[in-house]
């Protein structure tokens, strides 16, 4: 045992790092120079990446190139796209990286898998998959603890197809959708003007108030039914009320023409009981407003 441990205490604590490189170099040129940094530049660039489900962290592919950090004694699993079928894979440092195809699922809506793992703390390579779909290109970096247990991709052209998917859809329905004016009769959303202001928290409050230009319609909760209906009055520039011709129908007051200031009110005394009032705001981006929220109520929650 004495021997073995001269012999161990002889070897130098530090060795001179052997490179296997050549030391010869080769001078670029300026356009190769600026090759180059465009090249770097992607390399170097912050990308954006989010957490998936599983702790899949998830980059959105081509953006720029991504780093994957893993550990030795630990795998890192590489998802890549459902269906999407591997080709090729190259690896730079094929020594001291390990890696192993797989997938999981089955037919054609398998997902290819890309295990690796390294041998050792303190490396870094790069990794090219090459797919039926596109080119994966990665940075490969190990640490002695911290890795990444999975990594994964969104893809623009998905994000762009959803997005154009679901404002086809709102659209189409949108267009289908016509906003019932009262029952048995719709309209154009674009025909109508739903720029009213509603004050008070009365239990007759009104869902919405619009016009056709020619009649006013004030549409009531469905409730209304159950109770005592309010009594309506326009009123004047002096704020004084006045009668107006206007008739209850199912769920909605119509009033034989537009207004500018209303009220509605129960019991004796407009003055001095419950009121609701009504007034139109005659301001093109208060009017916008309120008709895109009555479009996002029609087309998210239906009418």
């Amino acid at each position: 045992m004495a021997f073995v441990c001269s012999v161990l205490n002889a070897v130098p604590p530090s060795q001179e790092k052997i490179n296997f490189l050549s030391e010869d170099d080769i001078e670029l040129t300026n356009e190769e120079l600026k090759n180059l940094e465009l090249a770097q530049q992607f390399m170097n660039s912050d990308g954006v990446s989010v957490l998936g489900n599983n702790g899949v962290v998830r980059f959105l592919y081509g953006q720029n190139l991504p780093s994957v950090i893993s550990a030795p004694l630990q795998i890192t699993d590489i998802v890549l796209q459902e269906g999407e079928s591997i080709q090729d894979v190259q690896i730079g440092d094929s020594v001291r990286w390990t890696l192993a195809i797989s997938q999981s699922g089955t037919s054609e809506n398998a997902t290819a898998h890309i295990i690796i793992k390294p041998s050792d703390a303190g490396l870094q390579t790069n990794l090219a998959i090459l797919t039926d779909r596109r080119t994966y290109y990665l940075k490969l970096i190990s640490k002695a603890e911290d890795y990444m247990t999975a990594v994964g991709f969104e893809y623009s052209d998905n994000l762009q197809a959803t997005l154009n998917a679901y404002k086809k859809a709102r659209i189409k329905k949108a267009e289908s959708k016509q906003f019932e004016v009262e029952q048995g009769i719709t309209s154009n959303i674009d025909n109508l003007s739903f720029d009213y202001r509603i004050e008070g928290n009365a239990d007759f409050r009104p869902i919405r108030v619009y016009t056709d230009g020619k009649k006013t319609y004030i549409q009531m909760p469905e409730d209304m039914t159950f109770y005592e209906a309010p009594i309506l009055m326009i009123l004047d520039k002096s704020n004084d009320p006045q009668m107006v011709n206007y008739r209850l129908k199912h769920d909605r007051f119509i009033v034989d023409k537009p207004f500018q200031k209303a009220i509605l009110y129960k019991n004796a005394g407009w003055w001095k009981q419950e009121k609701i009032t009504i007034t139109r705001i005659n301001n093109e981006q208060y009017r916008q407003e309120v008709t895109d929220k009555v479009l996002y109520e029609l087309t998210g929650k239906g009418q």
